[in-house]
């Protein structure tokens, strides 16, 4: 289950930043993982529920979408740009795609 993954305790905040935290690189200053955490938070729609528990079967918490949108932001913020840079990625698909 998605949720399992979650600690029932932390914030989607806290969980995004301890994430940001592990997974870049140590050379790159907490303000600036702080800041990719809260562009994170705005981009997934967690800012209303940014400092809330996360909860599961005991502990009231956020939604199920939330927490969902959550685990995203946990893997996605090991990417700060929007198109992951390196050689021999294919290259961003068209933002709109023609209808057959």
């Amino acid at each position: 289950m998605q949720q399992d993954l979650l600690t029932p305790t932390q914030t989607p905040r806290e969980a995004i930043l301890f994430s940001a935290m592990l997974r870049l690189p140590a050379e790159v200053p907490l303000a600036e993982k702080a800041e990719l955490v809260e562009k994170m938070l705005d981009d997934l729609g967690l800012m209303d529920c940014a400092d809330t528990l996360i909860g599961d079967e005991m502990i009231r918490g956020i939604s199920g979408g939330e927490k969902k949108r959550t685990s995203i932001g946990i893997e996605l913020v090991r990417y700060p740009s929007p198109e992951p840079q390196g050689e021999g990625l294919t290259p961003p698909l068209p933002v709109s795609l023609p209808y057959p």
